[in-house]
């Protein structure tokens, strides 16, 4: 899970998050997940 009192500490968190599941991932020897294509059109206008 992740949370943050602003934008920017939200997405911190979201992107540690991501971070330690890819090293999780990679420690298991598991391949990561891909996003759902469908869902690429909900991407940020950073």
């Amino acid at each position: 899970m992740f949370d943050g009192l602003s934008v920017d500490k939200l997405k911190q968190s979201f992107h540690k998050v991501i971070d330690e599941y890819l090293a999780d991932c990679q420690v298991l020897n598991k391949t990561p997940e891909k996003p759902i294509s469908q869902l690429s059109s909900f991407t940020s206008a950073d």
